[in-house]
This record gives C-alpha cells, sequence and structure tokens, in this order.
C-alpha cells in the first residue's frame, strides 16, 4: 500500500500520470476484446441466471477497493454494464463507494495515524499532516479533492478521518463527488459499448483526465 501511495503522488509528472491512464485504457481494451469472443456468452449467461449473486460480488469487490485502493473496483463494474445496465452499474458504484469511504473515514478516526502509517507509510503520514482545510471550506474541499483527485481519492477518505472534517460535510461531498463523475462515467461507457466503440467513451475520459492531470496542484497537495 506504500508503494501505491508513493506512485500516485508522482501523477505530479506528466510520464507517470499517462502510464496509469494507459493501463486503464488496455484494461478497457482488453474487454472489448473479450465481449467478441464466445467465453463472453457463457459468462453474460451465468451473470443473468445469478443476477444478484452478480450484484453482492460487484458491490463487495467496489467497497474492498475504497478500502484497499490497489483492487481496482470501478473496470468490473464497466464491465458489467451491459449485463445490468449503467443506472444499475452506477448504483451500485455510488453505494459500494460511499460504504467503503465511510468505513475507511471511521477507520481512521479510530485509530489515528497509526492506522495511515500501517497502509500508506511514513509518506502518507506526512502527507495527512499538511492537510489544512478551513472549516467553511470542507465541504467544497472534499468533493473537488474527489473529483479531480483521480487515484488518490481513496486515500482522502483516510485523511478526511484524521482531520477535523466533519462527517456531515464528508459524506455529502463524496456523494457529490460520485455522483459527478459516475452518471457521465457509466451512461458514456452504456452508449461506447452499445455502439461497440470505445472511442465515445475515451473521448469524454480523455477531456475528465486532462482536466484532473490540470487542476491537480490546485486543489490538492499531498506532497
Amino acid at each position: 500500500m506504500k508503494a501505491y501511495h508513493d506512485y500516485i503522488l508522482k501523477l505530479r509528472h506528466a510520464s507517470q500520470f499517462a502510464l496509469i491512464l494507459a493501463v486503464f485504457i488496455l484494461s478497457l481494451v482488453g474487454y472489448a476484446y473479450f465481449v467478441t469472443t464466445p467465453y463472453f456468452a457463457v459468462v453474460e449467461s451465468w451473470a443473468q441466471s445469478n443476477f444478484w449473486t452478480l450484484v453482492v460480488f460487484l458491490l463487495i469487490l467496489k467497497i474492498v477497493g475504497i478500502i484497499w485502493p490497489p483492487l481496482p473496483g470501478v473496470v468490473p463494474l464497466i464491465g458489467a454494464i451491459p449485463i445490468i445496465g449503467w443506472p444499475a452499474a452506477f448504483f451500485i458504484d455510488l453505494v459500494g463507494y460511499m460504504i467503503g469511504s465511510i468505513i475507511a473515514f471511521f477507520l481512521a478516526r479510530k485509530y489515528g495515524l497509526n492506522i495511515i502509517k500501517k497502509l500508506f507509510g511514513n509518506a502518507g503520514v506526512n502527507s495527512v499532516k499538511k492537510i489544512r482545510i478551513k472549516p467553511h471550506r470542507q465541504l467544497e474541499a472534499i468533493t473537488l479533492m474527489k473529483i479531480f483527485g483521480g487515484g488518490i481519492g481513496e486515500f482522502i477518505s483516510y485523511a478526511a478521518g484524521i482531520t477535523n472534517i466533519k462527517f456531515y460535510n464528508f459524506f455529502w461531498g463524496s456523494v457529490i463527488a460520485s455522483v459527478v463523475v459516475g452518471i457521465p462515467l457509466f451512461y458514456f461507457f452504456d452508449f461506447a459499448l452499445s455502439q461497440n466503440n470505445l472511442l465515445f467513451a475515451l473521448v469524454p475520459l480523455g477531456f475528465g483526465a486532462l482536466l484532473f492531470y490540470v487542476l491537480r496542484d490546485r486543489y490538492f497537495d499531498l506532497k
């Protein structure tokens, strides 16, 4: 986890940022290829026969992915869009994101810097100590950091539990960020997958990634 945290902090450099974006895109390309194989029909048939088992699995995967960030929870949900539809996939993502974020928040609030050090190492501890948010800016700060935070958004859930951020502001900031990012993300991927052309989704995804890279220094400094 410490290595993950250190790597995320390096996203200030264009090369590392481009690499992590490329890995995400390659994962989607791999999925696009998989749906053209006979194996996808087998998976789709099983999923339709075991709908709630799939929902619970995706939900747990998303929750664990927030508590343990190296595990990607959103890619399987994007892959499930043709089976369960984008509204259901988004709703699972939202619920899983909030449950995982709340768990991370209260774990940090209970165990303090000890859990930050155990999960993210000394670099994480130093990062948390540098976070300073004015009381009247808490909701705005959490919302913006989670929208533009990219891979570091999960770390922010832990960091918020250490700071003086009120749970009310953390909760609604997380909800707003998840809705603002999630609805366009799942909608465009649903359209792209229905057209068998990921370019429809990669255009807004690329715009969002570029926006994150340009604004990353403005909204947070966890170096």
